[in-house]
Order: structure tokens, then sequence, then C-alpha cells
């Protein structure tokens, strides 16, 4: 059984905890999220960066924002942490997968033959990532997302039931909304919506986003 901390405890961590707990591969023994406010979280000791002081080195980083991911994956490893994939034991993951440090893999997700995960990318319950598929770095496919024979670029969120159809490259900062079909390229930095998905905004504009990786 191996320690582990958890990076980030809010809606990828509890979920993350959940999966773990009784699994003899790991034991968390603490998880650090300046946001929680809180000493405990499902009867596990919550630390700052700051009051972090614990031997234990190895962690998975535990959120779905891609801004969140790279703030706290610098955090970390300015305290000396060392960060690892986490794929669950009832997930599929096919021949020939490429799969980036720090990516979360949870339960009834896929990976198909020779799909790639970049690095801190997620995928939540019920996402899939098509045959020859790949995904950037920081992504995140929320519950019942897909990517099918296409490319993201980095820090692309999927909703809840989106779908992105083969040859629909995204571009890099793309979140589309949920229940989307997407089946056009969708240019970086905007935010896609609806059956046929269109595109609706550029990202950089005021949108409320869910915090976890499914609804909420």
């Amino acid at each position: 059984m191996a320690d582990v901390v958890l990076v980030g405890g809010r809606a990828v961590g509890q979920m993350l905890i959940d999966r773990i707990d009784g699994d003899p591969a790991w034991n968390i023994v603490c998880i650090i999220d300046d946001g929680l406010q809180q000493e405990h979280l499902h009867g596990i000791p919550v630390r700052t960066f700051e009051t972090y002081d614990l031997p234990c080195r190895l962690a998975f980083l535990a959120l779905s924002k891609p801004a969140d991911k790279r703030l706290y994956q610098a955090r970390g490893e300015a305290i000396g942490l060392t960060f690892a994939s986490y794929v669950d034991r009832f997930a599929a993951v096919g021949k020939s997968c490429k799969i980036g440090r720090g990516s979360i893999i949870f339960p009834f997700a896929s990976l198909l033959i020779d799909g790639a995960l970049g690095e801190f990318t997620t995928l939540s319950a019920y996402a899939a990532v098509g045959n020859n598929a790949s995904v950037g770095n920081y992504s995140t496919l929320m519950n019942f997302a897909s990517v099918r024979g296409a490319n993201t670029g980095e820090d692309v969120v999927l909703a809840t039931a989106a779908h992105v159809l083969a040859d629909a490259t995204l571009g890099e900062g793309v979140w589309v909304g949920p229940g989307s079909l997407v089946r056009r390229p969708v240019p970086a930095h905007h935010f896609a919506g609806g059956n046929p998905a269109r595109i609706r905004r550029r990202t950089d504009e005021a949108i409320d986003q869910p915090d976890g990786p499914g609804d909420g």
C-alpha cells in the first residue's frame, strides 16, 4: 500500500476518496487545499500548502478546472510533491494508449486503442476517448462526455454528455456545453454548445461553469 496525498479536495477529491477507500493499493494520508477551510474531509486531515508537514511526497491532483490544475500543480511541486496518475480498476484502457502524468481516470470511463491523454487530464465516470483520439494537457471530460476520433488542445472542458465527433478538432481553451454534439472544428478560446454545436462566445467572457467533474 502506497501513501498518497490529494491536492485539491472538492468535488473531484471527494470522488477520489470514495474510489480509493478500501483499495489496497493506496492510502490517503492528507488533503492539501487552501480553499476547503475545514480540518477534515471524510475523516481525512486537511492542510494548506503552507502548513503541510508530512513526509509523503506522492500526490494525485484532484481538480477539474484547467486554471486550478495549473495553479495547484505548481504549488504542489514547489513543496516537493511528485504527481502520479490514477486509473480506477473499473475503467477500460485499450492497447497502445498513452496516459500523461497526473491524469485521473474514474470508473467506467474508457480510453480506447491508441487513445492518448495529456498530462493532468480528467476522465469522469462514463467519459470516453475513442480510437486514435487525443486530449490535451489539463483538460476535463465530465460524466458521459466523449471525444471520438478527434484531437483537442490543452485546457479543454467538455460538460456532461458533450460529444466531439471524428475530425472536429478543438483548439486550446475550448469549453463545450452539456449535451452538445460537435461536428466541426472549434477555434481556440471559444465556447460551443447545442446540437449541432455552434460557437457562442469566447471563453474569456464571463460564464458560470461547474466546479466538479460531473454536474457540479
